[in-house]
């Protein structure tokens, strides 16, 4: 049986909730891909017109006062594209059959996936917020 061949049959295998946990992961996979590509570029573009100042206006150099309290940093918005795209990396393989994929939280843990990825966003939210406070005065 060739691999194509042993692909096919893995997912005519496949129930049909296991296929939409498949898709909708890829989906939120590449939607984190996104994010991270969009934050990464971002933090170029601003090393290139401000080549004096760090790639986070937050850490000085770059007219703090224009970025709000509410605004996420280049950091934070790269920290919620990567909790995406693990989230929906998580998603893919637990729809996968078992065994398949190594590298995965057990689906019984599948709540850890969520509250470290929440955690690590609001965490970075809060240094956004502490960062914003001290360039305030």
């Amino acid at each position: 049986m060739s691999l194509w061949e042993s692909f096919v049959a893995m997912v005519r295998d496949l129930s049909w909730t296991d296929r939409l946990l498949i898709s909708a992961g890829a989906v939120v996979a590449v939607t984190g891909l996104v994010m991270v590509a969009r934050a990464r570029r971002a933090g170029r573009a601003l090393r290139r017109n401000h080549p004096d100042a760090s790639a986070d206006p937050r850490a000085g150099g770059v007219d703090d006062a224009a970025l709000s309290d509410r605004e996420p940093s280049l950091a934070t918005r790269f920290v919620l594209g990567l909790v995406v795209l693990v989230t929906g990396y998580h998603m893919v393989v637990w729809g996968l059959p078992p065994g398949l994929t190594p590298l995965k939280v057990d689906e019984a843990w599948w709540w850890t996936v969520p509250l470290c990825g929440g955690l690590l966003v609001a965490l970075s939210r809060q240094i956004d917020r502490l960062d914003h406070a001290g360039s305030q005065g």
